[in-house]
This record gives structure tokens, C-alpha cells and sequence, in this order.
């Protein structure tokens, strides 16, 4: 029994480490690209360990099957999704924050956009696409700074995807778009 709490308690030592070098990356600014070779080095590590799915408390999602909260302080959260691939995909949506995305096991196909309006008028949003490719096991992409951190991730295969929000938190709303139409809606958060 202690060999698996000594394991435990290794993996969220992990957990913890990755956690304060995101963190010393972002004092005094929101902005995750000047630093992103750091934070991305950095979550690459964890996702190294074989044993994240054994830790974690869970969180109620509606974009995962299961989802499991491995860090939370004020400004930073470390969250384990288990998405399953018939679930469909999520509409490009914000968070309100900057946000890494990364892939624990299976593939995702992620797309990242830039908001080019002026944000004056409600409903309406001219997005451009920043990034899109294929992620696979062991890889990271970082959303830019909000406005900027409007994200997709569409499952190519059953994942465990691992989510690193800055902020600490999840607002109670996010925005979701309509690219094509240049439009958003705001709808609850999960």
C-alpha cells in the first residue's frame, strides 16, 4: 500500500512542479507566447507519467466524459478530460483566459483563432484562424492572451486531454462562434 501512495503522492508532486513553472512563467503578464517554450517544456514533462488518470478530483463537464481537477490555486488549473470520440465536437469557444491544450493519450485535431474585430458590437466577431493541426500523444498548443484565446478541439480518437487554464478558474459563461457567419453566442460553462 505505501508503494502506491508513494507513487501517488510523486505524480502530484509532478503535477505541483509543472504548476509553479507555469506559474513563475506568467508574473506580471497574461501573455503565455513570450514563454511559451518554457510552459509548453513544461507540461511535456508531465505528460511523460503514466499515472495522471490514478490522481485528481472529479469536476462535472459537459465536453468530456469525465474530467478530474489535478491542480487549482487562484491564478492557474491542471484539469485530466477523458473525451470519448462519439461525443461529436465542440464549437470554437473561449474561456476567458489563455488556455494549453494538450494530449494525455489518443489524437485531437486543434485550431486556435485570433479576434480581429473591435469587439463593440455584441453578437458579432471577426475571428482568423491562428493555428490548426493535429495533435498526438505527448504534444502541447497554447491559445494567445484573451482576446485571443478563442480554441477548438475536435477528437480524432478516444483522448485523455490535459487542460491548463490560467486565471485559476472557469467563468460561468463562455462565448461560442460561428466563423463562418462572423457571429458568437454566450451560453453557460460547464
Amino acid at each position: 500500500m505505501s508503494e502506491k501512495i508513494d507513487r501517488l503522492h510523486d505524480a502530484a508532486e509532478a503535477v505541483r512542479a509543472c504548476a509553479k513553472e507555469i506559474g513563475d512563467c506568467m508574473k506580471g503578464t497574461d501573455d503565455p507566447v513570450p514563454h511559451k517554450a518554457r510552459i509548453v517544456a513544461a507540461i511535456e514533462r508531465l505528460l511523460r507519467r503514466d499515472d495522471l488518470r490514478e490522481i485528481g478530483s472529479p469536476r462535472k463537464t459537459s465536453h468530456a466524459n469525465g474530467s478530474w481537477i489535478l491542480y487549482y490555486d487562484p491564478k492557474l488549473m491542471i484539469v485530466l478530460g477523458d473525451r470519448r470520440n462519439d461525443m461529436g465536437d465542440t464549437d470554437p469557444h473561449n474561456h476567458g483566459a489563455w488556455i494549453a491544450t494538450s494530449v494525455y493519450a489518443g489524437q485531437v485535431r486543434y485550431r486556435s483563432y485570433a479576434r480581429t474585430d473591435d469587439r463593440k458590437t455584441a453578437g458579432k466577431a471577426q475571428l482568423q484562424l491562428s493555428e490548426d493541426r493535429i495533435l498526438n500523444a505527448g504534444e502541447v498548443a497554447l491559445s494567445g492572451a484573451v482576446p485571443h484565446d478563442i480554441h477548438q478541439v475536435n477528437r480524432l480518437s478516444d483522448t485523455y486531454n490535459l487542460m491548463i487554464v490560467t486565471g485559476g478558474y472557469l467563468p460561468g459563461t463562455r462565448e461560442y462562434y460561428d466563423v463562418e457567419n462572423g457571429t458568437y453566442e454566450v451560453r453557460p460553462a460547464d
